[in-house]
């Protein structure tokens, strides 16, 4: 097993829990530090070494692509598991990826699933994750946090170390490319814990973005958000001109909202009314919010892609 960390003290309780809890243990634990400042190592040192075999380096400033290329080169298994910290694992989380691998499955993934507490983070939730009845797997790309494949595919296409946010969707998306066998593992379920608060929130998408811009993916997805909230500036500054616009604009805006709604009905019912209510408000800020953590990191990640053109092209 295979776990990069970076100052996650307060979730390696958790982790020593529920990898404690495992139908299956891991054969070795190979852990890679980026340079932790929090006591990250020591706390892994004291509740995982009883777990398995405990390896770790400490690489300062690795990023996450480095860590786990180098994990997986301290590893001596034929089977790799990658491991996040501050995912809820399921008890069968661990034999279900490996009987995955064993039975013939390039890369075999979890399901990760929203575990919010309080009313922002279950607005957040409604508005960045799926839930379980909404996932198709051929749609649905595996997270580098809860993955498992054999050694010798990750060595021939090891994660790419030039992009800091982003490796996995770009090795999800090469792995898909060259035809190999992606499965999701539904018994596999982790779960994730959103971000705290609207700062946390657009850090995070700002990176998501940023990656998409240095890696060169996700294209029509950026350049249609680019469109659209350009169309409706456009709209608000000229507002008298264009008010015929405005009922199939707010149409289209309650469309964009639909999935984020149908999830705030089901995961509200135990709020107050009008804390379900604000939380419709709170759904469209963050929605918002999102949209330029979006916009502004693809333009500071196609920027960065630029500069690099003449000596790099990945």
């Amino acid at each position: 097993m295979c776990i990069t960390v970076l100052n996650e003290l307060d979730s390696i309780p958790q982790m020593a829990r529920d990898l404690s809890k495992q139908t299956m243990r891991p054969d070795e634990i190979v852990v890679v530090d980026g340079g932790s400042e929090d006591g990250t190592v020591d706390k892994i040192t004291e509740q995982l070494e009883t777990l398995a075999p405990l390896l770790i380096h400490t690489v300062p400033g690795a990023n996450i692509a480095t860590g786990r290329n180098l994990c997986m080169g301290y590893a001596s298994g034929d089977i790799i598991v990658f491991l996040d910290a501050g995912l809820g694992l399921g008890a069968d989380w661990l034999r279900s990826l490996v009987a995955a691998v064993d039975l013939g499955a390039d890369v075999a993934y979890g399901v990760v699933l929203p575990d919010p507490v309080g009313i922002f983070e279950h607005a957040l939730a409604a508005v960045t994750l799926p839930q379980f009845d909404e996932i198709d797997s051929g749609k649905y790309f595996p997270s580098g946090g809860s993955m498992a494949g054999r050694k010798d595919l990750y060595q021939n296409q090891p994660f790419p170390e030039w992009l800091d946010h982003g490796e996995d969707m770009w090795l999800d998306l090469k792995w898909r490319s060259e035809g190999l066998e992606l499965q999701m593992v539904p018994e596999a379920i982790v779960t994730f814990r959103p971000r705290r608060s609207i700062r946390q929130f657009y850090k995070q998408y700002y990176n998501y973005a940023r990656g998409d811009g240095v890696a060169g993916m996700w294209l029509y997805r950026h350049g249609l958000r680019f469109v659209s909230y350009a169309a409706l500036l456009t709209i608000l500054l000229k507002s008298a001109e264009f008010w015929f616009l405005w009922p199939p604009l707010m149409g289209l805006g309650f469309w964009y909202q639909r999935l984020p709604f149908k999830r705030w009905r089901k995961s509200s019912t135990l709020f107050p009314l009008k804390n379900r209510v604000f939380g419709i408000l709170l759904i469209l800020f963050i929605r918002v919010v999102g949209d330029a953590a979006k916009i502004v990191g693809f333009i500071s990640g196609s920027l960065i892609r630029m500069r690099r053109w003449k000596w790099w092209h990945p």
